[in-house]
């Protein structure tokens, strides 16, 4: 892709050229979160999302693999794995459509792809206060994988370069998460924090509704994470 000089300031492209070289020495989650934080005073974003996915065999969205990183809101983001929103996100399965970056108000104002869910869908995050934004989706060339970045943030669809930018930096973002995937898989952890949270108080003898007002979540949400813990841990009952 050729990146058009004249949509960015000086002082803009001195950064992306920065940013570029810096993706090579992104080995940490740490590095990563410093890496958005200077990312950012390019690109307006308030919270992001980057994810490994897996695809069909005609490159379109399979499933969540694994998310590398998120800054959404946690709540957003226990209601969205709970309700398996990945199946009606429309985001993510337009981002291996056409594997470059669009902003989401291009997806509500198409007649042509809002169906039901995805109506759904856009009513539950605009209740989340996240309707505006820009995706990308990056497919592999050797293993039916993806990558997918998502922005958040409403100044974000104010100017086509930002669109320009993420196409730009799509190839080397997808080297960054595909690194720290085979470094999550060679060390992932059994339980995630929710989960060993629960299981904190869940030793500590308290009651799912404790639980759930301790960590102010739902108590169904509580039983959700339980199940997972007894499924992972193979047992059958606290």
């Amino acid at each position: 892709m050729i990146l058009k000089l004249n949509s960015f300031a000086k002082h803009d492209l001195v950064k992306i050229i920065e940013l570029i070289y810096e993706t090579t020495f992104i080995d940490t989650e740490q590095k990563l979160n410093v890496y958005l934080e200077k990312l950012s005073q390019v690109l307006p974003f308030e919270c992001a999302t980057c994810a490994i996915v897996d695809l069909q065999k005609d490159g379109t969205y399979k499933q969540l693999k694994n998310i590398i990183k998120s800054s959404f809101p946690a709540d957003w983001q226990e209601y969205y794995a709970k309700n398996n929103l990945d199946s009606i996100d429309p985001y993510i399965n337009r981002a291996f459509h056409q594997y470059k970056s669009f902003r989401w108000s291009d997806i509500a104002k198409s007649p042509l792809l809002v169906n039901p869910s995805t109506k759904k869908y856009l009513k539950i995050a605009n209740e989340f206060g996240l309707s505006q934004g820009i995706s990308h989706g990056f497919r592999s060339q050797i293993k039916p994988i993806g990558t997918y970045i998502s922005f958040s943030g409403a100044k974000l669809e104010l100017d086509h370069s930002f669109n320009q930018l993420l196409d730009f930096i799509a190839p080397f973002f997808h080297n960054i998460l595909t690194q720290s995937l085979k470094k999550k898989e060679h060390n992932k952890p059994l339980l995630s924090k929710r989960e060993m949270d629960v299981l904190m108080w869940l030793k500590e003898g308290k009651t799912n509704w404790e639980i759930s007002c301790i960590l102010q979540i739902s108590e169904s949400t509580v039983k959700y994470h339980l199940e997972n813990i007894y499924q992972k841990l193979n047992v059958g009952t606290r």
